[in-house]
């Protein structure tokens, strides 16, 4: 079965409104011809009726090459009667009036094309950057909605596991990991809630990438368990602050964060390192070899974020798993 190309909402309005547009002034265009015509006609059957009477009266005036002169009737769609004067019939030629109204049109379309392509390429930048930031906003916000619920679903899973442990023996061990998942997913929603509440109106300031990384690394140091972190950095003679809104870059570092400490097995590799115009952030770590990719949305939010700032995002997956970001300084 043939597909037909699938068009969003802001191209259909600018190939709508286009074609409005055209048919429009196309026919205000065609209103305009036929009055400038019908009065260019006027005008000059006006003079020729003056000639004409001239012409009868002296008989010395010569008459214009448009007015013609016949003893005998014509029967011609470009002739148009003017009087008849003695046996004499004259009739006024409108052929060269017609020439200048297709000249006149030509040009008229020649103008009126430009301005459409112009209008179309104008219109459609605009609805279809509108249409396109609306449907990337109303994506971002359900990644964060089905990021939040398979949060508060590990949450509540594995909640089930310490209040077994808490029913059975109360050990302190068991209370004081309730007590951290709960601060911690409160945390979460706090930070859900303020990326929310922020989006899309964003504050540009300058953000340190370094601080932001140091921070992340404290928030996860109770997930780590005996794994080893490892955080460098190099090109610190080009380092220099972000400009960008502080909970987009958390919310960056805090994903990529949060993939590598839930798929890492013994260690967790993270490089800064500054160029001319960006930053770039690696965070390398192993992977247990029969494990499953999880459902991607922590990469897709990060990468959805990136093209505020024309960053980017590449992954790649062989003895290790390796992320690499590039997010630009302006």
């Amino acid at each position: 079965m043939k597909r037909h190309p699938k068009f969003n909402i802001g191209t259909r309005i600018a190939i709508t409104f286009t074609i409005i547009s055209m048919v429009g002034f196309s026919a205000l265009n065609l209103l305009n011809i036929q009055y400038y015509k019908k009065t260019m006609l006027r005008q000059n059957l006006k003079q020729a009726e003056e000639l004409v009477k001239l012409k009868v009266t002296y008989r010395i005036i010569e008459l214009p090459d448009d007015i013609i002169v016949s003893y005998n009737p014509i029967n011609k769609e470009n002739l148009i009667l003017i009087d008849k004067l003695g046996n004499s019939y004259y009739y006024f030629n409108n052929s060269s009036i017609n020439e200048d109204i297709n000249k006149l049109a030509i040009i008229l379309f020649g103008i009126e094309s430009i301005l459409f392509i112009c209008l179309m390429l104008l219109n459609f930048q605009f609805t279809n950057k509108f249409i396109t930031e609306i449907e990337t906003n109303e994506r971002f916000l359900n990644l964060l909605l089905l990021s939040f619920n398979h949060k508060i679903c590990n949450f509540l899973s594995s909640q089930r596991i310490n209040i077994d442990i808490v029913k059975q023996d109360g050990s302190e061990r068991a209370i004081q990991r309730l007590e951290a998942a709960y601060l911690k997913i409160e945390e979460e929603m706090t930070r859900t809630l303020q990326l929310v509440k922020t989006h899309p109106l964003k504050i540009r300031e300058q953000v340190s990438i370094d601080n932001i990384i140091s921070q992340t690394i404290n928030y996860f140091e109770n997930d780590l368990s005996n794994r080893m972190i490892f955080y460098s950095k190099s090109n610190l003679s080009l380092e220099k602050p972000v400009l960008a809104d502080e909970h987009d870059i958390r919310d960056i570092l805090y994903n990529l964060m949060d993939n590598a400490v839930k798929y890492s097995i013994n260690y967790i590799n993270i490089r800064l390192s500054f160029k001319s115009k960006g930053a770039y952030i690696y965070i390398a770590n192993d992977i247990v070899l029969e494990s499953h990719s999880g459902t991607g949305l922590g990469l897709e939010i990060v990468e959805t974020i990136l093209k505020r700032y024309n960053g980017r995002l590449s992954v790649r997956r062989k003895n290790s798993y390796i992320v690499q970001v590039y997010i630009s300084f302006k």
